[in-house]
């Protein structure tokens, strides 16, 4: 239970990705350039994926709160003693 927003569910999967190693906004990833690429030219990599929802949706805020699977969990623990939105 969260409050008045009542039980949540947990959804689990995993995700694939694909980036092309020449595009100026993944310039910041650390040896991109070296990892091996796809007939298109792409690195392709997976994470998991969680997701925690309201049971009834009707009792959420619209809000969803979305970061890499690396700190999700410390996250979460932050996000659970965030104040409710009116």
């Amino acid at each position: 239970m969260f409050g008045t927003r009542g039980t949540y569910e947990q959804l689990t999967g995993r995700v694939e990705f694909a980036l092309d190693p020449t595009d100026p906004h993944n310039r910041g990833i650390v040896d991109l350039e070296y990892a091996p690429r796809d007939a298109q030219g792409r690195v392709h990599f997976t994470s998991d994926l969680f997701v925690v929802q309201p049971t009834d949706p009707a009792k959420g805020n619209g809000v969803m709160l979305f970061e890499p699977v690396v700190g999700f969990f410390s996250a979460c623990r932050s996000a659970s003693s965030l104040p409710e939105r009116p």
